[in-house]
């Protein structure tokens, strides 16, 4: 690096590097209340293959400067003295004869369950879900679905060929008349709405749109209909009732396109 045109960036970040070094150090060295032991790593013959080190900083201070306590054949730096005071415990000592000590994955076994640990299909299918859930919260109005697919594809986040397919997809759902009221930008529109009921537990609703006092609440779903999925909508309507909003509440199943009224 240093005969290169990032030398300058380089030795300018290798300071920087450096005095960060000298900061911890410095920390590690003055927070001891009675005494303090370091342990450093002897220098080896060849000097260089320790350049920045602590070890070697401190071996050269000692070595050139020679302080009074430094014995330079054992490498050894002593100053003060540490008194030991010695707790007395009514307690018996036992003597251990042995540790033994084994390896954890002989006698703990991780139980992996769900289908999708094992089925990759499974997994990019629900990564993919995932993927639309947040495009789809980007469109405010269904006339920007290429507008919000082109930003993902320059953002590197889907492929020209994943952005045909969810063109595709979405644009289906606007045959829809009632989907494609969701997106007619009419009404206050709120994206993934985090919610904190009285029990702590947090709620995210995908879509709500609030016109006066009437609140349309719509949960996407990229899987398969499920009973718990009528349960979490009537969940996020029960708290919209509670804010005073009058509620319909949908479910939308986006790789078909159907519709169920909450």
């Amino acid at each position: 690096m240093d005969h290169t045109h990032f030398a300058e960036h380089y030795k300018r970040d290798f300071a920087k590097w450096h005095l960060e070094s000298l900061n911890v150090l410095y920390v590690a060295f003055t927070r001891a209340e009675r005494g303090l032991y370091a342990f450093c790593e002897p220098p080896p013959k060849n000097q260089d293959a320790m350049y920045g080190t602590a070890s070697k900083l401190l071996f050269q201070y000692f070595d050139q400067e020679q302080p009074e306590g430094w014995d330079s054949a054992s490498m050894v730096f002593r100053r003060g003295n540490l008194s030991i005071k010695h707790r007395k415990s009514n307690q018996a000592l036992t003597a251990l004869k042995g540790y033994p000590t084994f390896k954890w994955s002989t006698k703990l076994t991780v139980r992996k369950t769900g289908k999708a640990y094992y089925d990759d299909e499974i997994e990019q299918q629900r990564n993919e879900g995932i993927l639309l859930h947040q495009i789809l919260s980007e469109i405010i109005h269904w006339e920007q679905t290429a507008e919000v697919l082109d930003r993902y594809q320059n953002r590197m986040e889907i492929t020209l060929e994943d952005r045909d397919r969810y063109e595709i997809l979405i644009n289906n759902l606007w045959q829809n008349e009632l989907v494609k009221s969701w997106f007619d930008g009419t009404g206050e529109v709120k994206t993934e709405v985090v919610v904190l009921p009285k029990d702590g537990d947090t709620k995210r609703m995908d879509r709500v749109v609030i016109k006066e006092d009437h609140a349309t609440v719509i949960d996407f779903k990229s899987g398969q209909p499920r009973n718990e999925d009528n349960r979490q909508l009537n969940e996020y309507a029960t708290l919209l009732s509670e804010m005073g909003y009058k509620v319909q509440g949908y479910l939308l199943y986006l790789k078909n396109g159907e519709v169920k009224n909450g």
